[in-house]
């Protein structure tokens, strides 16, 4: 699975490539590679070895009812400035024209 997640598309690794690219030659690109593998590295060891600990968690009635419920408030708060933004947007002085 860890082989596997290599060739997945990131937007990051992409961005790491087209900086190697640009680095003039090889041994500078491979360095530039090298450094952002070496610095995302922790990173994925922190998350593999937490997300057992995480799954333990997530499996627990109430931590998954108090996430839902979260997810509701922030879909509400969400609904709730999308009808005041007309308002909020004329007392700026902006005009919407649909």
């Amino acid at each position: 699975m860890g082989l596997a997640w290599g060739i997945v598309p990131c937007g990051m690794v992409y961005s790491a490539l087209s900086i190697a690219l640009l680095a003039g030659n090889a041994v500078s690109g491979a360095l530039v590679m090298a450094a952002f593998g070496i610095g995302t590295l922790p990173n994925l060891l922190v998350i593999s070895g937490l997300s057992g600990a995480l799954r333990q968690l997530l499996r627990k009635r109430g931590v998954r009812t108090v996430a839902a419920l979260v997810v509701i408030g922030f879909g509400l708060a969400g609904m709730v400035r999308a009808a005041w933004l007309p308002d909020m947007l004329a007392q700026h002085g902006f005009c919407l024209v649909f």
